[in-house]
Order: structure tokens, then sequence, then C-alpha cells
């Protein structure tokens, strides 16, 4: 009679810890040997029925009816504790595996307190600094968290919706277009989650984005990419490169980095509305200021021909006071100058109102420069000691533009020159830029200091602004002349130096547009 054949082996759940070449599958269910499960209860059933006489100085060990063995209480119990020591360390070696994958996963779901604190000292941070310092610090953070050697962040320009490279940790990563990752940026959107190299090459989920995926990887030196949202606003992606110990990203790391993202999201759109308000203030601060500016200006320029209309008209009203004719005519030609002055004022602001409304349209005509300065140049009143050069060579070629609005800028730059040139030369020179004239108006007056020499062209700023003030004017006819450039497609900048002179340069169109 033959016996049933006995199983050989029998599969083992785990190999033994100490073995170099243990390893344990992330993830793998723990199995238990129903027949280990046994031992425990079998150890605590012969524990408790031979211990009955613990008072007792002798404790019996074994009785098997007249047979009975009789031993020292102290030796019992060494027997006791040796055998269940032998019991402890054998269950742990048995059970290695399980205590390591139940210790894992117990510490996977404990909510680690020292990153919400980090997130928080990154959110104080917010308030201090700027948007690119807490960009930085939470690329940094995140960086050391994963331990990897290079990161890079990109985020989402709130103007124009648009993602830029904000920031770089370890290796640089290549050059690249907007465009270039737009179609990947679709695809963090519509999936919401963190995406790996590896999962793009060997998860079939991902197969309509693998090509485009590993193209962006390659770009930004990523393994892994980590979209943080917004609510369904994609705010940013963080780039991460290769971890330092060689390890892959695993499916937990991809969960603690999830968890993370959201508060990213918020420290980020935090930093980005600190800036706004920031900005808001300096821009605040800087209408204040302008506010002021013109104030004065405003002030000094209607108040100063105003008084002088006043009280020359009351002296010609007193016929005592003036009674010669020269007298009243030099009496009348100062009210005739105020008056002029007044009205160049009032005209340059109402200029200055139309073109920032957009609402004047240019009527493009074909404009010959040397008409235009043989005509401005009676209104100019330079001193004895300054001389104008106002002539252009015969072979410029004519410009395409508004009559009336380049007159007024040739008027305002010339203008500028004779006033702040005392003594000196004023002159005007062109030439051929392509399909743009370069049109240069030059003199040797006092310079503007370099620190003016932009914000003069904001309007109602003068380079020697102040109300004392040794020149006239409302401070406007730079902004104006900027203006007017910008609507025929030019360009408007200064070269200058203080005690040396001011080079006005413009460009106007050759064809019409």
């Amino acid at each position: 009679m033959t016996t049933p054949e006995r199983a050989t082996s029998r599969p083992r759940i785990a190999k033994n810890p100490l073995n170099p070449r243990f390893r344990m599958k992330s993830g793998e269910p723990i199995r238990i040997p129903k027949a280990s499960l046994f031992l425990p209860p079998l150890f605590i059933q012969v524990f408790s029925s031979h211990a009955k006489d613990v008072a007792s100085p002798r404790g019996t060990f074994y009785n098997a009816g007249t047979m009975s063995l009789t031993i020292p209480w102290n030796l019992y119990g060494s027997i006791v504790a040796l055998a269940l020591g032998l019991v402890v360390i054998g269950m742990g070696v048995r059970y290695w595996p399980m205590l390591q994958t139940v210790w894992q996963r117990v510490r996977g779901s404990t909510p680690d307190t020292s990153h919400d604190a980090a997130m928080a000292d990154l959110s104080v941070a917010a308030l201090r600094d700027g948007d690119r310092a807490v960009g930085r610090n939470l690329l940094l953070f995140l960086t050391e968290f994963v331990d990897a050697e290079g990161s890079s962040l990109l985020t989402c320009d709130p103007a124009t919706g648009r993602f830029q490279l904000q920031e770089i940790v370890g290796a640089k990563p290549g050059s690249f277009q907007v465009g270039d990752i737009d179609t990947f940026l679709q695809a963090l959107r519509e999936r919401r989650q963190m995406i790996t190299r590896r999962a793009l090459v060997n998860d079939k989920a991902l197969a309509e984005m693998k090509t485009i995926g590993l193209q962006y990887a390659v770009q930004f030196h990523a393994e892994a990419c980590l979209p943080s949202f917004l609510g369904e606003h994609l705010l940013a992606v963080v780039n991460f490169g290769p971890r330092k110990n060689n390890t892959l990203y695993d499916d937990a790391l991809c969960q603690q980095l999830g968890r993370l993202a959201s508060q990213c999201a918020l420290l980020l759109q935090h930093a980005q509305l600190s800036a706004a308000l920031r900005r808001a203030d300096r821009e605040m601060a800087g209408h204040a200021a302008l506010r002021r500016q013109l104030l004065a200006n405003m002030s000094h320029e209607l108040r100063t021909p105003l008084s002088s209309i006043i009280g020359l008209t009351e002296q010609l009203m007193d016929t005592e006071s003036v009674a010669t004719p020269e007298e009243r005519r030099a009496h009348l030609g100062m009210v005739h100058d105020s008056g002029q002055r007044l009205l160049r004022t009032v005209t340059a602001l109402v200029d200055l109102a139309k073109l920032e409304a957009h609402g004047e349209g240019l009527a493009i005509g074909r404009i010959h420069l040397s008409r235009v300065l043989e005509a401005l140049t009676p209104q100019l009143r330079p001193t004895a000691a300054t001389q104008l050069l106002l002539r252009l060579d015969d072979g410029i070629p004519p410009i395409y533009g508004d009559e009336t609005w380049v007159r007024c800028l040739l008027n305002h730059l010339l203008e500028n020159a004779v006033k702040f040139t005392p003594q000196g030369r004023v002159w005007v020179d062109a030439e051929r830029r392509g399909d743009m004239l370069k049109v240069g108006v030059h003199d040797t007056g006092i310079g503007i200091r370099p620190e003016k020499q932009e914000v003069i062209f904001s309007g109602f700023i003068q380079a020697n602004g102040g109300p004392e003030r040794s020149h006239e004017g409302s401070g406007i006819g730079l902004a104006i002349s900027r203006r007017v450039v910008e609507l025929h497609g030019g360009r408007l900048w200064l070269q200058s130096q203080p005690g040396m002179g001011s080079h006005f340069f413009f460009t106007l169109p050759l064809k019409p547009s």
C-alpha cells in the first residue's frame, strides 16, 4: 500500500532578512502560515496550566499519574523566560517582513508635521519676501524633501496665463519655447496627478502622452513632474531631476508630494497676491507724487501768467502810471506773451488728454520736414548767444504721418532745446534707417542727469523740476512727444550728459502704413 506523496517543499513567504539578497516587494500582500498561528496560543496554554503554584517555593513542571518532577521555582521561571525569549526571537525572524511592511504602512499614513511647519514658515516668508524669493525657497524645500539632484519651477503668469520658468535649483534645464510645452501641460490638467518618466515608459494608460511627455522630461531633465492646482486652475509645475540615492519615485513618495501640491499652490498664490499688492502700493505712491507734481506745475503755469495779465492790465487802466505810448506797447507785449504761455499750457493739456484717450485719429499724409522746420523757426525765441541750425539736407526723403502731430512733436523738442540752451547751438539732422527716418534734435545746453532721463517722459516732470525751478513749462511736452512718435510706429530716446547738452532721437515711417 502506497502512501500519498508528501509535499517536498512549501512556498516561502519571505526570505531571511539577514540574507544580503533579501528583498521585499513594496505593496505585496502579507501572508501568514496557518500552522504558525497555533504556536503562541499553545505556549500560553502550557505556561498557564503549569504555573498554578506560583506562590509555592517549588512548582510542578510535569505530572503524569504517579510520576512527577519537582524543580525549584527560580529554575522553573528561568526555563519559562528562556522559552518565551526563544519564541519571541523566532517569531521576530519569521515575521520580520510582515512587521517591516506594517511599519512602512503606518508611517506612510501618519501625517508629517514637520512638512506643515516648513510650509507655514514659507507662508510667513511670502509676506516678507517677493514672489521670486518665495518660489525659490519652495523649490529648495521640495528638492531637499525628495533628495533630488536638481529641479525647476514653472509658474503661470496671472496677467497673460502663460507659463514661464521662474526658478532653477541644481542642473540648468535647456532652453524652451512656451508653445512647445502647452500640449503636455494640457495633459497634466486632465490627469491632475504627478507623472514620472518611468510611468510614461511603462504605463499603457499614458500611451497617448508618452511622446510629448518624454520630450518635456528630456528638455527639463525631469524624472517626475508635479502639477500644483488651485481649484481647477493649474498654477505651477515642479520638475524633479534624478534622486541622489538613485532610487525611483515610488507610489508612496508620489502620494506625499501630491498632498503637498495643494499647499504649494496656496503658497504661490499668496506670494503672487502679496507681490501684486506691493506693486499696487508703489503705483499709488507714484500717482500721489505725480498728483503733487501736477498741482505744483499747474499752479505755477496757470497762476504766473494770469497774475501778469491782471497786473499789467490794471496798470494800463491807470493812465497816470503808464503815460507814454512806448510804455503801453511794452505792457501790451508782456500781456500777449503771458496769454501765449497760458495758451500753450492749456493746449498741451488738451493734446495729452486726446492722446491718452486714443480718440484722436491720425490723418496720414506726405510731410516734408524742411517745410515744417521753416514754419516753426519764427516761433522760437533763442537768446542772442544761441545759434539755430534747423535746415536739413536736400536729399532727406519725405515722411508719412499726421502733419499736425508731427509739428507738435518738433515744436516741443525744439522749445525744450532752446529753453535749456542759454548759449551754444541747437541743430537738427536726419538720416535714413531702412523704412524709417531717424531725426535728431541736438543742443549744447545744460544737459539732463542720468536719474532723470527716463522719468521726464512720464509727464509733469522736469529735469530741474520743483517750485523753485528756473525754467517755465508744464513738463508734459516730452510725454506728448513720445506718444505721438509711438502712434506713428516709431521710437523716441535720449542721450545726454550734464553740462554737455542733450540729443533727442526719434524715428518716423518713410512709407504709409
